[in-house]
């Protein structure tokens, strides 16, 4: 018994005859009696009786008739509910993530989704890069974004962006220079992601590192989340690894008292979204794919035009002075954000210093590190313009006196805001 022969059934039995049927579907009399009598013989009995030139229902078809009814309704009910969620009309989107994203674009994107696809309901669910990861070649999931590295065997993965790692700490001593990972390995560390461990990304990329210079990194705490990890840091219980993004994502939220230096050489968070290589994606999330992509198109536009910018920049400027300064960059937030409160700084000093904060927010580099010079330097030539605007026009001393940092890194912060070298 097929759908389509109680369509015939019901067309039959609505106009009392084949021909008139036929008509009312646009198909050949023939095929549509054909259809019916093996109904019939599938379920053995006669449907309908000839009375004249005219079809009346047996008491089988008068008992078939509901039956049809009620089935051809569930099945365009069944038919519906699937376009629903084809057109992004309802259904759900599931999505994987870990544990700080909301401190990165995945809260952005989720409102974003909801204001195109009002109707689909969305759920948020992982912990962990690794159990994304597992989840989506397990087919559980079918996207996520996570960070690198993950095992991606079966997954087609597509990084996005990066977030510089920094060393933090209250011990003004253990952030006057940049960590090494020889000197990380001495280090009292308060780590995240105790359920995931070594599976945890960013400890597997240092462990990796520690491999190749003979040491060995180990935790002397560990807990699950990183504010929890920042927590026992500023009660003097050791040091964590935090990414810079985290740090100015808890804005004011952040401790007084904590520093944080960058690694030499510097080590990244790297993020990407992941699917399952070969899989096709259910509508909703094809629908995520088109709007994160646009997301990011235009970033890439003007990535590219800031580019050349910076690139001009770095030619007419020293370079030796914007690498000195990139490696104090989390400090250079600090000053900017109290140097943009502080009266008295002229308003189109403060408008530069506001602007400078906003841009240096963003989790990830606007011109990707491919670029020669630029992608490197981007972030520390406009540290560099802002603070030498504010130097001519305020003086050093607010310079130094809002410097949150050392005085052997401030020193090389003035020689670049002064623009001597």
């Amino acid at each position: 018994m097929t759908l389509q022969q109680l369509i015939y059934f019901l067309a039959a039995l609505r106009h009392g005859s084949f021909s008139g049927a036929a008509d009312e579907l646009y198909m050949a009399q023939p095929s549509l009696s054909e259809q019916v009598r093996r109904l019939e013989a599938e379920l053995g009995v006669a449907l309908f009786q000839r009375v004249g030139r005219g079809l009346v229902p047996t008491e089988a078809g008068h008992t078939l008739r509901p039956h049809a009814e009620r089935t051809l309704a569930e099945a365009e009910a069944a038919r519906e509910s699937v376009v629903a969620v084809r057109e992004l009309r309802g259904g759900i989107a599931t999505f994987g993530t870990w544990g700080t994203a909301r401190h990165y674009p995945g809260t952005d994107i989720v409102a974003d989704f909801r204001r195109r696809y009002p109707d689909v309901r969305v759920r948020i669910v992982g912990q962990n890069s690794s159990e994304v990861a597992d989840a989506v070649r397990g087919a559980t999931l079918e996207a996520g974004m996570v960070a690198l590295p993950i095992d991606d065997r079966g997954l087609e993965v597509r990084p996005i962006m990066r977030d510089e790692l920094v060393y933090a700490s209250t011990d003004p001593g253990r952030v006057r220079r940049a960590m090494t990972i020889e000197r990380l390995a001495q280090a009292p560390l308060i780590l995240p992601d105790a359920s995931f461990g070594t599976e945890d990304p960013t400890r597997r990329q240092l462990a990796e590192l520690a491999q190749r210079v003979g040491v060995l990194i180990e935790p002397q705490i560990e807990v699950e989340d990183v504010e929890a990890a920042i927590e026992l840091t500023m009660r003097g219980l050791g040091d964590t690894i935090v990414a810079r993004g985290i740090l100015l994502a808890l804005g004011r939220r952040l401790p007084k008292g904590l520093g944080w230096a960058p690694f030499d050489p510097a080590i990244y968070d790297q993020f990407a979204f992941v699917s399952r290589r070969g899989g096709r994606l259910s509508p909703p999330a094809p629908a995520r794919r088109v709007t994160v992509p646009g997301w990011l198109a235009g970033l890439l536009v003007a990535a590219a035009l800031y580019a050349l910018f910076v690139a001009v920049l770095v030619v007419l400027d020293r370079r030796e002075q914007a690498a000195a300064v990139a490696r104090f960059l989390p400090d250079c937030v600090v000053l900017a954000r109290r140097l943009a409160r502080d009266g008295r700084v002229p308003r189109r000093q403060r408008l530069y210093l506001g602007l400078l904060v906003a841009y240096l927010v963003v989790p990830f580099d606007l011109v990707p590190d491919f670029i020669p010079v630029a992608g490197v330097l981007d972030d520390a030539v406009l540290v560099v313009l802002v603070l030498r605007s504010v130097v001519r026009a305020a003086g050093v001393e607010m310079i130094r006196e809002r410097w949150p940092g050392p005085e052997q890194t401030l020193a090389v912060v003035l020689r670049a805001a002064r623009g001597s070298g």
